[in-house]
């Protein structure tokens, strides 16, 4: 499974004299998606408080972990954020169906309780919505990820057809800050 990200990053001063002293700053990201078995989709250098943006993908989370920590440990970066992109399509394109309700938020309980990949859960529920708040463990998450759309097609007869106009279901990502 390909995992699809975006790195962006501010140079320290170590890094900005790479970038004046004519360092080939593109062939380097290149270089280092392809030792990780990746590929760049995209590279820039950019105005404001990032220096530059690389959309890039990798075979593996466990990939994608190392990428970010070599990254984080070249000491070119004063502030490096990676994130995995993710198809929410067809895990926030929907909500239950309000006949199906109280069966759906049961079924996810148990799809929680049972998923060795889901470390630490927590479900949150209004009077239409359900959203479930999920901690995984990331040795185990890019294996666990088809598990899951799977595991949607089976309660997909339960739920609504996401809403673009009335917007009643959003993606969220973010960090956990304890």
């Amino acid at each position: 499974m390909t995992i699809r990200a975006i790195l962006m990053g501010s140079y320290n001063s170590e890094g900005a004299k790479g970038i004046i002293g004519g360092s080939d700053r593109m062939a380097a990201i290149q270089a280092v998606a392809e030792a990780a078995g990746g590929s760049v989709n995209f590279a820039s250098f950019m105005r404001g408080p990032m220096d530059i943006i690389v959309d890039f993908n990798v075979p593996d989370a466990n990939t994608l972990m190392g990428v970010a920590a070599a990254a984080h440990a070249s000491g070119t970066f004063t502030n490096l954020m990676v994130h995995e992109c993710i198809d929410n399509g067809p895990v926030v394109a929907a909500a239950p169906k309000p006949e199906h309700f109280d069966e759906f938020v049961q079924l996810l309980k148990a799809r929680h309780e049972s998923d060795p990949a889901m470390t630490d859960t927590k479900i949150m529920t209004t009077e239409e919505e359900v959203v479930g708040i999920v901690v995984r463990d990331t040795k185990i998450f890019s294996e666990n990820v088809q598990s899951g759309v799977e595991y949607l097609n089976t309660v997909r007869h339960m739920l609504q057809e996401y809403d673009p106009v009335n917007r009643h279901t959003l993606p969220l990502t973010g960090d956990l800050v304890e």
